[in-house]
């Protein structure tokens, strides 16, 4: 038999009003649909507005969503960027997984293919710029793009494996991730110094990763063979 559905509440995250079936819950679709249009345009916003002078408030208000609305889906404007950044980081991932298409002959070109893939999209994006290595990004937003950064290091890792014959290393993605941070910093700079990403710091931080990959994996890597790349 199934079992009767009623509203309940949820905690200060997302849709307050939900239905519940068999322990499940799902966010009502109104709710699901205000608080996606208030990210859609937070994200609009972040094209031309600073990180720092964005408010709930004015979100609530562009968006045409009552500002008691958006107080219910977010305690403050941080709630609402940490959101956004969510998705946005799992939309930056997808970018990263997609099959690489290209023939490549260096893992150093592979890593090289998925840097550029990074750089065009936050280039695109200005909203991701800014929170994932912006100036204003807060320490909370700073600690989610660390944690983003060790699933992107995974990911890298999974290209590379699929194509060439790695060197086995205790924790091996965490080097990727390492040197994602050492890319951060070089892209931070140009973000404070610039307010973009600039050719040139792009450069210097695809450099610098691959500089201290090369401390580890050796500059020439076996290609494995076609019957098992994919």
């Amino acid at each position: 038999m199934v079992p009767k559905l009623k509203q309940v509440k949820r905690g200060r995250e997302g849709s307050r009003i939900a239905s519940q079936a068999n322990g499940v819950v799902r966010m009502s679709g109104p709710g699901v649909a205000r608080r996606q249009l208030l990210l859609n345009t937070a994200r609009k916003m972040l094209r031309t507005t600073r990180l720092a002078e964005l408010s709930l408030g004015e979100v609530a208000r562009r968006a045409k969503v009552a500002k008691g609305s958006a107080y219910f889906f977010y305690d403050d404007v941080n709630a609402l960027c940490a959101s956004l950044k969510g998705l946005i980081e799992e939309e930056f991932r997808e970018v990263l997984r997609a099959p690489v298409t290209q023939n490549v002959s260096s893992w150093q070109e592979l890593v090289r293919l998925l840097f550029d893939r990074g750089i065009v999209f936050l280039e695109k994006d200005p909203a991701a710029c800014q929170l994932a290595i912006g100036v204003d990004a807060s320490p909370a937003l700073k600690l989610m793009e660390r944690a983003n950064d060790a699933v992107v290091g995974r990911i890298v890792d999974e290209q590379i494996s699929q194509r060439f014959v790695l060197p086995i290393i205790p924790d091996r993605p965490k080097l990727f991730f390492r040197a994602l941070e050492l890319t951060d910093v070089m892209l931070s700079l140009s973000m404070l110094e610039h307010g973009k990403i600039t050719p040139e710091y792009a450069e210097e931080g695809y450099r610098a990763a691959i500089a201290y990959l090369q401390i580890y994996i050796p500059v020439k890597l076996a290609l494995k063979e076609p019957e098992s790349i994919g």
